[in-house]
């Protein structure tokens, strides 16, 4: 449970241990312009810190004053009766809408760089490392009571360097300090907070530290104050703590025994081993692991799907179904505006978790539409489409690419924005519609959230009312009922959006939108403007380099930011293939083999893929690590594996499925000690060791007559599961020319004014039909 319990943020990760100037009304008016911002800032210093640097001083004044005169309130208390912040940091150069979020804090917060580890050995003073995300709700908990704390501040100001790391930008400092407090601890989470050397080794860490003390739970300050009295005292002694971490860290070993250079990949039997591992922990009336916390574990509904599938077994069907449909009816789904929170706090799925991640729904949108094929469910593929639409509305950018998640609190008040009274709800619809509503959704005068406010769950009537099971007038008032809520909803203060757009979070939203298209085409068009927008900002000089994020500037646009990793390689070259199955634009698969090559800088020569590249700082540790699990995203290496299986079925190159066996390979000794710790790489083996079906449709060149043709196919593929597919539909025309990059259509021939269907399986090749239910039957061939 470790994996599952380090996605948790907050008290159940609990690590046990024995400015600046008043910032002006406005940035003023082009009389007075010519004053230097000094002059119109009334100092006040970060308490306890050495002054700033005056050219510093005045550039984090003026930065400052432009976001307030741009619409955007500090995030503190410490504001003068006109709202304007009493501090400001260096955070506030930053893009990171997580280090902004700080950038006001009384604490002299440094970005993670060389200029901050200089001034703790200029200065001798440990480090105090902060790691985050901006929709945490515990990391705002730690904030507010100590980060935001003057006599906090101070402690830290006087005696430490603090250095303040989005986990969303700098997934590889979170993964090698996470890994510290995990073999400390057992276990990890958010916040996580780290004591360093100089010299970036840990000799301490631990997740929250409450700002007052709480049984058995010494203050934040109390600690800060007894670590910085010890490495005063004895520096040496912290410093040998560190080392022997640093050595332990570096001792692990990557992977367990048997991931030998060379070695075979693992085959299908081991699919059945982990199938019956996730259903011997699965919750058989809740669905989902047992226990709670509970997380929605999209790769392991995926995993079930596939095994289901494979054999005449039907319990994993059955887990797979039940778990989607307890969360879609739970508190974990936003029954108003789609979407998923992060995860539910009890067994039940019934008190969230307020945030909404983009990775979350992404994925979900998916096991959702896979679970609606292997079901027949068609209140599963409601919900994923109703997840989509959510994606399209609320995490949508004006250029078309998406923004990284939605704040867990409103306000300060966890969830506030989702939350229901019977009051509420009859004051937006009436009383008689009200009693409708309450009963569908569970809003009773005793809230489930708490003493007062209920949490939207699902009952039966609302299942019903996704499927067209209800009477015609229930339906439309159910209908218009929930319409009502949700604009009603709308006018209410709204949880902060995290405006990040990351390169690999994109890339899975690419992915959702670009496969749905083969239901609903509406969505075609959403992945490919993202497709495009990412392909042409994310990739940098001149093509030779892919961006971690793209982030508003200071002056505003956007700017590109850090060095991808694997898993932004790797889940773009998934997306790009996604794009390029959904409308065979050859740019698309240029862009695949593109990234399947620029793979080969995080490669091991013994099989798999490091999770950084040379061109990445490397770690205290002095080594390069493998993604070691798939949890709330999927490891790189699983992702990598699975999308060069795919493209080596579209190409019929063989390089690219041997790099995905031997990372494999590189991980059979883990998938067969720890199944459950890999279920991407799982699906990557289910893929390997399947029959993949490669379907050519070839239309007619009109494009009216080509979709007419289509519709029925389309139809026959949108009800069928077929996790080992490829699939290329190409107009009549263009088979020619992409038959030079794609094997696979060579020598197809066309039929008037009909589509052709093509369906191979090894190299064996069925006849080519214009008939729809021919192909079905291809289709269902085991």
């Amino acid at each position: 449970m470790t994996g599952h319990r380090r996605q948790a943020t907050g008290n159940r990760a609990w690590a046990a241990v024995a400015g600046f100037v008043l910032a002006v009304l406005a940035l003023g008016n082009a009389r007075c312009r010519c004053e230097s911002a000094a002059s119109r800032a009334p100092e006040r210093a970060l308490p306890g810190a050495p002054a700033l640097p005056e050219a510093l001083r005045v550039q984090l004044h003026e930065v400052a004053a432009a976001r307030r005169a741009a619409g955007t309130p500090p995030r503190t208390r410490h504001v003068d009766a006109s709202g304007a912040p009493l501090y400001v940091n260096r955070l506030a150069l930053e893009t990171s809408p997580y280090l902004l979020q700080h950038a006001h804090n009384p604490v002299s917060w440094w970005p993670w760089g060389e200029a901050a580890f200089a001034e703790a050995r200029r200065l001798n003073r440990p480090v105090l490392l902060s790691v985050g995300y901006s929709t945490c709700h515990w990391c705002h908990v730690m904030e507010e009571e100590s980060f935001d704390d003057e006599a906090t501040a101070r402690e830290l100001n006087q005696r430490y360097i603090a250095i303040k790391v989005d986990r969303e930008v700098r997934p590889d400092l979170d993964a090698v300090y996470m890994s510290v407090v995990s073999m400390l601890h057992g276990s990890g989470g958010w916040p996580m907070t780290v004591w360093l050397t100089p010299e970036r080794r840990p000799f301490h860490a631990g997740t929250y530290f409450p700002g007052t003390a709480q049984p058995g739970r010494p203050a934040f300050r109390t600690v800060l104050a007894a670590l910085a009295d010890e490495y005063a005292r004895a520096p040496d002694t912290a410093r040998g703590r560190a080392a022997e971490l640093t050595a332990a860290l570096a001792a692990t070993p990557p992977r367990p025994a048997g991931a030998a250079a060379g070695a075979a990949a693992p085959d299908a039997l081991l699919l059945a081993t982990a199938a019956g591992q996730i259903a011997a922990g699965f919750d058989p009336l809740w669905g989902g692991l047992r226990g709670a916390p509970k997380f929605p574990q999209p790769a392991m509904l995926a995993l079930l799907l596939r095994h289901a599938r494979r054999t005449t077994d039907p319990v994993p069907l059955t887990l797979a179904l039940r778990s989607l449909e307890r969360m879609a009816t739970g508190g974990i789904h936003d029954q108003l505006g789609g979407g998923f929170h992060r995860y539910s706090t009890d067994e039940q799925w019934l008190k969230p978790h307020f945030e909404k991640m983009l990775y979350d729904n992404a994925q979900l949108a998916l096991v959702y539409l896979e679970g609606a094929q292997a079901g027949g469910r068609a209140e599963l593929l409601a919900w994923a489409l109703d997840t989509l639409d959510c994606m399209a509305r609320d995490f949508m950018a004006p250029e078309g690419l998406l923004y990284a998640a939605l704040d867990a609190d409103t306000a300060g008040d966890e969830g506030a924005t989702y939350l229901w009274t019977p009051e509420e709800v009859d004051a937006v619809v009436g009383p008689e519609r009200g009693a409708l509503l309450r009963r569908v959704y569970g809003v009773e005068a005793r809230g489930s959230f708490d003493a007062r406010r209920s949490v939207l769950i699902l009952g039966a009537e609302g299942v019903a009312a996704t499927t067209g099971g209800l009477a015609p007038e229930l339906a439309r008032a159910l209908t218009e009922g929930r319409a009502a809520l949700l604009a009603a909803r709308a006018r209410r203060a709204q949880p902060a959006v995290d405006r990040k757009r990351l390169t690999g979070w994109n890339a899975l939203a690419i992915s959702a939108f670009a496969r749905a298209a083969a239901v609903d085409a509406r969505y075609l068009a959403l992945a490919q403007r993202a497709g495009r927008e990412l392909w042409q900002r994310a990739y940098v000089d001149h093509g030779d380099r892919l961006a971690q994020h793209l982030a508003p500037g200071p002056q505003g646009g956007l700017r590109a930011s850090g060095e991808a990793f694997l898993d932004d390689h790797a889940l773009l070259l998934a997306a790009m293939l996604d794009l390029f199955e959904a409308d065979a634009d050859p740019r698309w698969l240029a862009a695949a083999r593109t990234l399947a090559g620029a793979l080969e800088a995080f490669a091991d020569p013994a099989g798999g893929w490091y999770t950084t590249s040379a061109r990445h700082e490397a770690s205290f540790a002095g080594v390069r690590v493998h993604p070691e699990h798939d949890g709330a995203l999927p490891g790189g290496d699983s992702v990598a594996a699975l999308a060069l299986l795919r493209l080596a079925a579209l190409t019929d190159d063989h390089t690219p499925r041997a790099r995905a066996l031997a990372a494999l390979a590189a991980e059979a000794g883990t998938l067969a000690a720890r199944p459950l710790s890999r279920p991407a790489m799982l699906l990557a083996l289910d893929f390997a060791t399947a029959r993949v079906k490669q379907l050519v449709l070839v239309t007619p060149d009109d494009p009216a007559r080509a979709t007419a043709a289509l519709a029925p196919f389309r139809q026959v593929l949108a009800l069928r599961f077929l996790p080992a597919h490829v699939q290329v539909t190409v107009r009549a025309a263009d088979v020619a020319a992409l038959a030079r990059a794609l094997p696979l259509l060579a020598d197809r021939s066309t039929t008037p004014d009909a589509v052709t269907a093509y369906v191979c399986i090894d190299t064996a090749c069925e006849l080519p039909t214009s008939d729809p239910a021919v192909f079905a039957r291809q289709l269902d061939a085991p």
